[in-house]
């Protein structure tokens, strides 16, 4: 309904506690939230698509006893990870229907204002939907790992050709979030995860959507349900290992702290009966 809700969790129940309805030509595409002001309380990011002109910005929102206030305005889309479940890190980018997406870069409050920071580069990565950042060789050196238009995860290496890839039979492009963009569908995948579990073993969860009635349901993001893989990094490559099933679609996913749980991966997804919930998988036991 595009409306932006802020929930408690208070025992095994989320209770609202706030909420801000979006006027219906801005639409919702992306939502993340982190104290980048360092006030010690955090500032909600909602993405939005301007319909009416064919922009995209984000609004920053800040709780005012039980209602939402815009309190400034980021040029472009911004969206986060948690590297290994630490603090969330946001990243923005902007675009230009004549060019597209421009790079990508780290979003940082300085001088009172929000501004890009340390731009992201890593060959053929072009979205900040569907990344992550994590040393997989050890070496003190983060690599990226993203979805690419093949549906496949990459982790790229330093050097352009030093990269590898998920297994075949997998599609980690499917996403029911998608826009048109002058005329063109652009997918806006769905984030990925990595921690270690506590065997040590270094894991990737990525989500893959199942489509309602073959491949015209996938080009039009009709889904009925998901799965929620997660692939073992070997030192050479990523193996399968577990699967979990979602009776419903997602859009995001993310990794943190979670009521009694210390590292959570946590789903909100919405059923096809019109329900939405939220799975919380522990991390450390996967």
């Amino acid at each position: 309904d595009n409306a932006i809700k802020v929930f408690a969790l208070q025992g095994q129940e989320l209770k609202e506690t706030a909420a801000l309805s979006v006027n219906p030509l801005r639409k919702v595409i992306a939502l993340d939230a982190a104290d980048l002001k360092q006030s010690g309380r955090a500032q909600i990011f909602a993405s939005v698509y301007d319909t009416s002109s064919d922009k995209f910005y984000t609004m920053v929102l800040e709780a005012k006893g039980a209602t939402l206030e815009q309190t400034d305005t980021v040029r472009g889309i911004v969206k986060g990870i948690s590297v290994q479940g630490g603090p969330r890190d946001l990243y923005v980018q902007d675009y230009n229907p004549a060019t597209g997406l421009s790079s990508a870069a780290q979003l940082v409050y300085q001088n009172g204002a929000f501004e890009r920071g340390a731009s992201l580069f890593a060959y053929n990565f072009e979205s900040i939907f569907g990344f992550n950042l994590f040393d997989f060789k050890e070496a003190g050196h983060k690599n990226v790992i993203y979805t690419t238009p093949a549906q496949k995860l990459r982790i790229q290496f330093e050097k352009r050709g030093s990269y590898t890839e998920s297994p075949s039979g997998f599609d980690f492009a499917t996403t029911p979030n998608r826009l048109k963009i002058n005329g063109k569908p652009q997918r806006l995948y769905t984030p990925v995860v990595v921690f270690k579990n506590a065997a040590g073993q270094t894991l990737v969860g990525a989500l893959e959507h199942q489509t309602k009635l073959g491949l015209l349901s996938d080009v039009f993001g009709s889904y009925a349900s998901a799965k929620l893989y997660f692939l073992n990094w070997t030192g050479n490559g990523l193996t399968p290992k577990a699967v979990a099933e979602i009776q419903g679609i997602s859009c995001d996913m993310s990794q943190t702290s979670f009521g009694p749980y210390k590292d959570a991966i946590v789903v909100p997804f919405a059923s096809t009966a019109g329900q939405s919930a939220v799975l919380v998988f522990d991390a450390s036991a996967a």
